[in-house]
């Protein structure tokens, strides 16, 4: 039985797809976690959802990321393919963290990083065609080298004893240690002194942030609302409603 860890349900569902139209009987898990933001010293599920609650009052987050690692790293023999996608903050600690908790286990390692790229101008994450999943992928899978394994060992690391809570990726698609204001400065640019959408300026981040060379995926909306609630909570803008619920509220620099 083949195992195909994944970082991201997105990404897994296009893997589970080229498995299927394969006709292979392989299976595909993803990590529903995101380890780009919150506690990773340790990455202990619980202890990310009591940060989530109390630090961006986000309290529907599910710590049911037990299973997932329980099934990636079970010692029972099996061959196990690990795919890497670092242009996606979340996906790259994800895989990161997988590569710290797997010690010196063997595992293969496909690298999707540059297969996947998407259309920018609906402003949403969509692959150009789930051809590229199948299209010679599979067969790029390599054993993962002593080399790599310890530099993302020692990469992972350095940023576990940082433990800061926003990792983002530099030009070079490495993962970066950031504080959780790093986004605000974008925020009010954004803001005028008319009622804007949180949604749009959510949205409009995360969208700015990917068109900019290399495409990268850097923050979760979440993130970027919980950063709204903050920054109208120290009255540096005016909400109508909740500003965490971002297509329901509207946000204008105070009025003078």
């Amino acid at each position: 039985m083949i195992l195909h860890v994944t970082f991201s349900t997105w990404l897994a569902g296009q893997v589970r797809q080229a498995v299927q139209r394969r006709g292979l009987n392989d299976q595909v898990i993803g990590l529903e976690d995101c380890l780009s933001f919150g506690p990773i010293n340790p990455a202990d599920p619980l202890r990310r959802q009591r940060w989530l609650a109390a630090q961006l009052g986000h309290t529907e987050w599910q710590a049911e990321h037990r299973r997932f690692w329980q099934v990636a790293l079970a010692k029972r023999p099996r061959h196990t393919i690990a795919w890497l996608y670092r242009r996606d903050a979340g996906e790259y600690a994800g895989f990161l963290e997988f590569i710290h908790r797997l010690g010196n286990r063997p595992c293969e390692i496909i690298d999707a990083t540059d297969s996947l790229v998407f259309h920018t101008e609906t402003q949403a994450r969509r692959p150009l065609d789930n051809e590229l999943v199948e299209r010679d992928l599979f067969s790029q899978a390599h054993p993962l080298d002593a080399a790599n394994r310890r530099d993302w060992q020692e990469r992972w690391q350095h940023l576990r004893s940082e433990n800061a809570v926003l990792r983002i990726l530099d030009e070079n698609l490495e993962l970066v240690s950031v504080p959780l204001s790093h986004f605000d400065s974008q925020i009010m640019a954004l803001a005028t002194d008319r009622f804007r959408k949180g949604a749009y300026i959510v949205g409009k981040i995360m969208s700015v942030e990917w068109d900019k060379a290399p495409y990268r995926s850097q923050v979760w909306d979440i993130i970027l609302a919980a950063r709204l609630q903050t920054l109208v909570e120290a009255g540096q803008l005016e909400c109508t409603g909740d500003p965490l619920a971002i297509r329901y509220s509207e946000v204008r620099l105070p009025a003078k």
